[in-house]
């Protein structure tokens, strides 16, 4: 059977406008959008909210599958989603506002702004926090190799703590690109201190408040009630959808809640340069040695059919989202879902086919978007080693800057990593002393003088060189 859209069959007397629908030149073009959707706007199903700008002007909104499925509640434009690191580009445009205001300059060192800071004998300045070219390590990466989940509470200064027992960084700063989620928390911070207020206030009076994003905030207070909120889900083993949300106050590199109708004001702000900092948001960054990257002010330039697009992706916890623009043809694609399982960077590709139709270059394959989730199997050849051999790395190691110990035991012939309850990964050899997980991390286990096992360095994608010196 047919199904009718979700919000026409959900509430009595509903119209296009009320779901969220607009119509306009965007109006012809809108049955095939929806069926972008498809998939995704259904009854008893979690889903995704749509909006596209075009010439400072939202052509076309609504919204797909149900908001809260308690309630039984469809998903409109103006529902409300936690966007993940989409935040960053507002936290990016606050960082060049107090540039465009004098408080101070993206090239102060970030130490002058947060005293206490590790002293890594390096100078991180603001502008490596803003293109991540910091070489802070990731804290969601290291707070998930410490054992903490995201149902786990911890607040700004246990998050500080932390950071401040870390011993070294992932690289020296401004040599190298590599996303980091501590360089956006700590710019956060650093704009609270220089503007004398919290992120959420200072948002809303700088970026929120002007543009009319009634909706938007940034969420410090997990017990704040949040208007039209969209429950996060992610699938159930057993089939179906269950709830997956965080209590974590953090904000600056996530946190920020928005609906797809606020971040179209946010979009029609941008091509019209409401705020005087457009030119500067989408600035590359520059290493120290003059060249440049694809990060921006939390957004990344690339490419899609032949087109420059800047684009960022967010994934936390239920919501997944994505920003798409087209500055040749002043055009914006929100998407944001509150599934897990959803590909916002890739719906939000497959509307720019239908709204660009004849004006984009060749189709391409269909490859994973920045910023969407990886993950790295098992090598299809093991390092052949001896069940003796293996004994050899058995053993507990501890972390000093996690304040945390691993257990490295045999299974059934295989060697596991494991911490309490955790983490338990298999370990799949890729050389001698060298073993991954599909996480993906990598174990690197380094030999004293006498040729043992003295401990073993630790690498994921956003960590490196983390040490664990073997106490068993």
């Amino acid at each position: 059977m047919r199904r009718v859209p979700l919000c026409l069959t959900l509430i009595a007397g509903c119209t296009a406008a009320a779901c969220g629908v607009v119509g306009g030149r965007g109006a012809g073009r809108g049955g095939r959008v929806d069926a972008v959707f498809a998939a995704y706007d259904r009854a008893a199903t979690p889903g995704c909210a749509l909006a596209v700008v075009e010439n400072q002007r939202r052509s076309y909104a609504r919204g797909y599958g149900v908001a809260n499925l308690e309630y039984d509640l469809p998903l409109t434009a103006d529902s409300v989603f936690r966007v993940g690191s989409v935040s960053k580009q507002f936290t990016a445009a606050l960082a060049l506002l107090l540039e465009a205001d004098g408080v101070w300059s993206l090239q102060d060192d970030v130490g002058a702004w947060l005293p206490g800071l590790p002293d890594f004998g390096e100078t991180v300045t603001l502008a490596d926090l803003v293109h991540h070219t910091s070489g802070w390590r990731d804290y969601l990466e290291l707070m998930a190799l410490a054992g903490v989940r995201d149902l786990d509470y911890y607040d700004d200064a246990d998050l500080m703590a932390f950071l401040r027992r870390q011993r070294r960084l992932n690289f020296a700063p401004g040599t190298r690109y590599r996303y980091s989620n501590t360089g956006y928390f700590l710019l956060g911070a650093a704009i609270g201190r220089a503007a004398g207020g919290s992120l959420r206030q200072i948002a809303h009076e700088r970026i929120f408040g002007p543009l009319g994003m009634a909706a938007s905030h940034f969420h410090d207070d997990p017990a704040h009630v949040v208007a039209r909120r969209a429950t996060g889900y992610e699938p159930a083993a057993e089939g179906g959808y269950r709830i997956a949300t965080t209590t974590l106050p953090i904000v600056g590199d996530g946190g920020v809640f928005t609906s797809a109708a606020d971040m179209a004001r946010w979009e029609a702000a941008f091509w019209a340069d409401r705020l005087g900092i457009a030119a500067a948001s989408v600035q590359r960054g520059t290493l120290r040695d003059g060249s440049t990257i694809e990060y921006a002010a939390g957004i990344e330039h690339g490419r899609y059919r032949g087109a420059e697009i800047l684009e960022h992706g967010g994934s936390f916890v239920g919501y997944r989202a994505h920003v798409l623009r087209f500055p040749a043809h002043r055009l914006s694609v929100v998407v944001l879902c509150n599934r897990s399982d959803a590909r916002p960077g890739r719906l939000a590709r497959r509307v720019a086919d239908v709204w660009l139709e004849g004006a984009l270059g060749p189709e391409e394959a269909d490859v994973e978007p920045a910023d969407e989730e990886r993950w790295v199997p098992a090598p299809d050849e093991e390092y052949p080693l001896a069940l003796a051999d293996l004994r050899e790395y058995e053993g507990r190691y501890a972390s000093a800057e996690l304040r945390v110990t691993y257990e490295l035991a045999l299974r059934e012939g295989r060697l596991h990593w494991l911490l309490e309850r955790r983490i338990d990964e298999p370990l799949y050899g890729l050389a001698a002393d060298l073993f991954v997980a599909g996480w993906p991390a990598r174990l690197r286990f380094v030999r004293a003088r006498e040729g043992g096992v003295s401990g073993l360095l630790l690498d994921t994608d956003r960590v490196a060189d983390l040490w664990f010196e073997r106490i068993e």
